[in-house]
């Protein structure tokens, strides 16, 4: 049985709203606890972890494993990779703040900006990636990795993101969730999830199975907070502070549902529209939009 502490927090700090604050108990059997033997992974963010959390990710491939990492900082320095078949993982961490996976400053691989490449890869076509996830922790890229992407990420029919902070440690990035990779990506939901920098937040593409997004928060992109390519995009509570477009809903198969938005613009934010929508997609907004412009930074 999982036990969680929960305790709910809706604060604005410059209009970011906070994603929900847990503690995560497993009892021991229930998970693979990457800190302990055989893996041993380094939790104080000091030695490189890569190695472990992938030998765990590859042990327990498609089984419905939970894949534990405890308290501390997790250093990387290449891509954590789901194990053959690539369904039914979950990487799970103690809570945001509490579970860190950070990669290495100006990493190799990560650092050229012509280039992407993800920390965190969970497979891809066919739509058989059932049961993927990332809960409750926060993934950081570290300062110098112009090329990084926080994770290429597809599930199907159950599976999402849930209660995770992606950060650019410098405001750099390709994105912080890269879901137009995989043609066939869906349905998946992300749920209590902060995107801060890179040069776009949420990447969609193909008509291929559809993605809710319910209470995000989108801040500090360089292009677009979201950039949807011809998916179905549902979003519920979305909250954006940026000088750029919060939303671009590009392509004559574009479909988006907009229930819920705060986009709050700075800097030049005057100078673009907060939503974005583009000839021939559908964009379906039936209730209120707060769109402002503020002086935060």
């Amino acid at each position: 049985m999982l036990y969680r502490i929960i305790t709910v927090v809706l604060v604005f700090f410059f209009g970011i709203r906070s994603a929900i604050t847990q503690e995560i108990n497993f009892p021991a059997d229930a998970v693979v606890n990457v800190a302990l033997p055989p893996y041993n992974a380094d939790s104080t963010g000091k030695t490189d972890a890569t190695e472990a959390i992938n030998k765990a990710l590859e042990d327990n491939p498609s089984q419905g494993a939970i894949i534990y990492l405890p308290q501390g900082t997790y250093l990387i320095s290449n891509t954590l990779v789901w194990g053959s078949g690539q369904k039914n993982t979950i990487l799970q961490g103690k809570g945001i703040g509490k579970t860190i996976i950070k990669l290495k400053d100006n990493c190799s691989g990560f650092n050229n900006a012509g280039i992407e490449k993800e920390m965190i890869y969970t497979g891809t076509d066919p739509a058989q990636r059932f049961r993927n996830a990332l809960r409750d922790l926060t993934i950081h890229t570290g300062l110098g990795n112009p090329g990084a992407t926080g994770a290429k990420f597809c599930a199907n029919n159950q599976g999402g993101i849930f209660n995770v902070i992606i950060k650019s440690g410098d405001g750099t990035g390709k994105y912080g969730v890269n879901f137009a990779y995989a043609g066939e990506n869906g349905p998946l939901l992300v749920k209590d999830v902060v995107v801060e920098g890179f040069d776009i937040g949420f990447y969609c593409s193909g008509a291929i199975n559809s993605q809710t997004f319910s209470r995000i928060t989108l801040k500090n992109q360089n292009q677009y907070g979201i950039y949807n390519n011809g998916q179905v995009a549902n979003i519920e509570d979305l909250v954006s502070i940026n000088s750029v477009p919060a939303i671009f809903n590009t392509s004559s198969t574009s479909v988006m549902t907009i229930v819920g938005a705060k986009c709050t613009g700075y800097g030049e934010a005057d100078q673009v529209p907060a939503i974005k929508n583009g000839t021939g997609a559908i964009m379906y907004a039936p209730f209120h939009l707060d769109l402002r412009l503020s002086e935060c930074h």
